[in-house]
């Protein structure tokens, strides 16, 4: 392959890896909606009482803590959302 033939797939290449970054970080989720997300979440296994607590960036995405209203031993929730938004666990108090 000549100089300029390499140059030009390389610079291509390079252009596509960085379009598939670009969508890619596009579908990431922020914290406000890593929130709501969460909140839907505890709405739909029928958990009632709980007032969110907080939410921290995790290598795999977000995790949203909530706890029970009055507070309660054991009355927390978890719930672990990946970056772009799919619930990967929940962890309710014991």
């Amino acid at each position: 392959m000549s100089g300029d033939k390499f140059a030009t797939s390389l610079t291509l290449g390079l252009m596509f890896a960085c379009e598939i970054a670009c969508l890619r970080q596009s579908k990431l989720i922020t914290k406000e909606q890593a929130i709501s997300i969460a909140k839907k979440e505890l709405d739909r296994r029928g958990i009632e009482g709980k007032k969110f607590d907080e939410v921290e960036s995790t290598p795999e995405g977000w995790r949203v803590s909530f706890v029970s209203v009055p507070s309660v031993p054991g009355g927390h929730s978890t719930i672990y959302l990946s970056r772009s938004g799919k619930i990967l666990e929940y962890r309710g108090g014991r």
